[in-house]
């Protein structure tokens, strides 16, 4: 091991240490507006650097969104400035899934003809991460300049299948092709930087991220949008990892959700559900996510998994605070919004 992978994990486990912890939750819960669990973030915890110039009293929950966002994005910057540059590739690579998402905004900001406000909402701190200079996103205005500037990217072929100027632009199609699009990448990206057991493990993490996203997806299609098995196909990123494809294809020919639970419980999942079960299709997947991401914190020192399970950990913990946040803004009783978080 490099002295910079070692640097790195250490780096890793250590921000790890401050993680919220179940006391922390447990004085969140007890909070009943945005301004008192602002409050706490800010003089109790790891957040308080981030949050140092926040007026409780007059912060909104979608500030305050923003911020947890951004912190997020500036500890894994603190991480990545430890990478050696043999692997550099790697860590670039699993922080650029929001590029898709400034690109389909980009997108939805020149249909709508709202792009002074796609500028405002622009990260500038992420611009180090990504193939797309975001200086030059802020100067599209037409999808021409904005097929330009893609010309240049991984994304270029995705692009040349849709017309952008159509009316009926399937959206859900597109950033399924970019998905599929970035997780080629990444495992390509693997494939070249890594052999042996880190490989595997690494393709095991990524993969099994992709595979949780698939059944929580094609759950929702079978539930509510009751899709054929031809549309569910094409909805899918088809990089299986511990279901087999027997597995997969039994879950889209299923007849119907409750189908595919009875499928998933059997699986090697072991995902049950109960009366509200779309919610926890939701959480056992983040859940498995969790647990395959902290067996890597705590047992692995190799760094590009510290890394990447670090960077799932703490997406987990940025998405609690919001579940608890949205409870606090809408009223939700503390045992509900308890049982959502994972930790």
């Amino acid at each position: 091991m490099s002295m910079a992978d070692g640097a790195l994990s250490a780096k890793a486990k250590a921000m790890y240490g401050h993680r919220l912890k179940e006391k922390d939750y447990l004085e969140l819960l007890k909070k009943r507006s945005v301004s008192e669990v602002t409050a706490y973030l800010k003089s109790e915890t790891v957040y308080q650097s981030c949050l140092k110039d926040v007026q409780e009293r007059s912060v909104h929950r979608g500030q305050l969104e923003k911020l947890l966002r951004r912190n997020m994005f500036d500890r894994l910057f603190q991480l990545y400035r430890y990478a050696g540059k043999k692997q550099e590739a790697f860590y670039k690579m699993t922080l650029k899934q929001v590029e898709i998402h400034l690109i389909l905004n980009r997108i939805g900001a020149i249909r709508s003809h709202d792009i002074n406000s796609a500028i405002a909402d622009m990260p500038l701190y992420l611009n180090a991460f990504m193939d797309i200079p975001l200086d030059q996103l802020i100067a599209v205005y037409t999808f021409d300049e904005l097929l330009a500037v893609l010309n240049k990217t991984i994304y270029k072929e995705v692009f040349q299948s849709y017309d952008l100027h159509e009316e009926a632009l399937d959206y859900t199609a597109l950033e399924t092709e970019l998905q599929r699009s970035y997780f080629r990448h990444v495992f390509c990206t693997i494939d070249q930087l890594f052999h042996g057991k880190t490989k595997k493990d690494l393709h095991t993490i990524v993969a099994t991220s992709v595979e949780l996203s698939n059944i929580t997806k094609l759950y929702r299609l079978k539930k509510f949008y009751h899709e054929s098995e031809a549309n569910i196909r094409h909805a899918l990123i088809d990089y299986p990892s511990r279901l087999s494809r027997k597995v997969m294809e039994d879950m889209i020919a299923a007849p119907d959700a409750k189908a595919l639970l009875a499928i998933l419980a059997d699986s090697a999942y072991k995902i049950f559900a109960d009366d509200d079960d779309y919610v926890y299709i939701e959480y056992y997947a983040d859940k498995i996510t969790y647990r395959v991401a902290k067996r890597f914190m705590y047992f692995s020192s190799v760094a590009p998994l510290v890394f990447s399970a670090y960077q799932q950990l703490l997406n987990l913990e940025v998405n609690n605070l919001i579940t608890l946040i949205e409870g606090v803004r809408y009223g939700i009783p503390s045992d509900e919004v308890q049982s959502m978080l994972i930790y």
